[in-house]
């Protein structure tokens, strides 16, 4: 049942980030030629077709853009081109909350690497771990990258909250390349 409701889920997706844009299109198309505007002016219609085009190219060509532009906000810092991602995921807590969360393990340079922690230092992070155990989804998620590293650790933490909640997050692990980034956006 549960396999059949996220099925029904992924199509209702589909129906309304595809359909929405090409219904406008139609509907802009029908507009034009029923008030006979010169033929150029149904070219609008493409507007629509177009922007979903450039979407779809995005996210399935450059799918990391959304990691990169996180590891910038979080650290003020561009991703370095010879970094890659090894991990990456999103989730938000509901189709009603404010915001999503992004989680990423990003393996670097050894010289942007010492960077990044050089430069954590100044960006207003606390080095103060933090909070295990007050979110229980994010220590297992951390966990569940960490038992993919064969045996990495964490060497140093940097964390930034705002209020009562964890804003951002960047683990420097032990093979002094890899880092976990943990960024919440709302």
């Amino acid at each position: 049942m549960e396999t059949l409701t996220s099925i029904f889920t992924l199509l209702i997706g589909i129906v309304f980030v595809y359909g929405i844009p090409i219904g406008i299109a139609f509907g802009i198309y029908w507009y034009v030629k029923k008030m006979k505007y010169k033929k150029v002016w149904r070219l609008l219609a493409l507007l629509p077709i177009l922007w979903l085009s450039y979407a779809s190219y995005q996210g399935i060509y450059n799918p990391n853009s959304m990691y990169k532009e996180h590891f910038k906000e979080v650290t003020g810092l561009d991703l370095p081109e010879s970094a890659h991602f090894i991990h990456q995921e999103n989730w938000t807590f509901g189709a009603y909350a404010r915001g999503y969360i992004s989680l990423s393990l990003i393996h670097m340079d050894e010289t942007h690497y010492r960077n990044l922690a050089d430069h954590m230092d100044t960006k207003g992070f606390s080095t103060k771990t933090r909070l295990k155990g007050k979110d229980k989804l994010l220590d297992q998620k951390i966990q569940n990258i960490l038992d993919t590293t064969n045996n990495l650790q964490i060497s140093s933490e940097y964390s930034l909250t705002k209020g009562n909640q964890l804003h951002s997050y960047v683990a420097l692990l032990s093979d002094d390349s890899s880092i976990i980034l943990y960024a919440w956006h709302h």
